[in-house]
């Protein structure tokens, strides 16, 4: 299977895996929501499945809001040369936005951690499994339920280890909340 191939199979998969948690999901107050993220970056091809779940932090200024969710994510990494790499992440996520209804921009960031099941990711050599993630980005929501953005995450081992290699990438992001 060539690399278009195999990416082609993960975006699809994932697309399905999202419709249908969105599909099957009971409405509730506190929303979760599942998002699809794809992207690239250092010569490799990421692709990545999140959810999220609000927490208590919910802070409001005059018109604008910031809410607080706990992200947890799965990612495949297809690097054009090397082996396929897969990795667990949780990190802290923080969206500002301004309240009401219909289409609204937003600003967001997270810091978390992930396990990669791999060191070598193409030709960068990250040294350590545990790897920490600090993320930003903008978007827009269409509603309360949807929204597309773009993220630019970086990936580190902050120096627990040599060499530390960090990885760079720039994602677009479909996320629904059910």
């Amino acid at each position: 299977m060539n690399h278009r191939t195999l990416m082609r199979n993960v975006i699809v998969t994932a697309l399905l895996g999202v419709a249908t948690t969105a599909a099957l999901a009971q409405p509730q107050p506190a929303r979760w929501s599942a998002a699809l993220r794809m992207g690239s970056g250092g010569s490799t091809d990421h692709g990545a499945l999140e959810w999220r779940r609000p927490m208590d932090v919910d802070m409001a200024w005059g018109a604008w809001r910031a809410r607080s969710s706990l992200q947890l994510e799965l990612g495949r990494w297809m690097p054009a040369n090397g082996p396929t790499a897969q990795h667990v992440g949780a990190a802290w996520h923080v969206r500002l936005a301004p309240s009401g209804m219909g289409w609204r921009p937003y600003v967001e960031g997270a810091f978390g951690v992930a396990l990669f099941d791999r060191t070598r990711i193409g030709g960068r050599n990250i040294a350590s499994a545990l790897q920490f993630t600090e993320q930003v980005g903008a978007g827009v929501s269409l509603g309360e339920r949807l929204r597309l953005g773009w993220r630019y995450t970086h990936y580190s081992n902050a120096g627990l280890a040599m060499p530390n290699d960090g990885v760079d990438k720039h994602n677009l992001i479909v996320e629904w909340s059910y």
